[in-house]
């Protein structure tokens, strides 16, 4: 199941940058294209193209940013500092009293 699993991520992921590098390639060749006017139907598939680019993008740098997160805690854990919020009364073995 596991083996099914990861073939089907690793399709879908050649299948993500198929479509990214065709999506490129036909902004590319189609950008100077003659326009027909309001109804042209290059324009409506260039900006489809150029939507499907742009939300890579962004989720590339969404996926940056996570990373330097985990990245900025792991130096932090590295470098001897205590845990990162982990200093709790119940952690401590405090005993509370009214």
């Amino acid at each position: 199941m596991i083996r099914k699993r990861s073939l089907i991520g690793i399709l879908l992921a050649v299948l993500l940058a198929v479509s990214l590098l065709v999506s490129l390639d036909f902004i590319a060749e189609y950008t100077q294209h003659e326009c027909s006017g309001q109804d042209c139907e290059i324009c409506a598939t260039l900006h489809t193209a150029e939507g499907i680019t742009g939300g890579v993008k962004q989720c590339a740098a969404v996926i940056l940013a996570i990373a330097a997160v985990f990245a900025t805690v792991a130096c932090a854990k590295s470098a001897g500092e205590p845990e990162l919020a982990c200093a709790t009364p119940v952690s401590r073995c405090d005993v509370l009293t009214n």
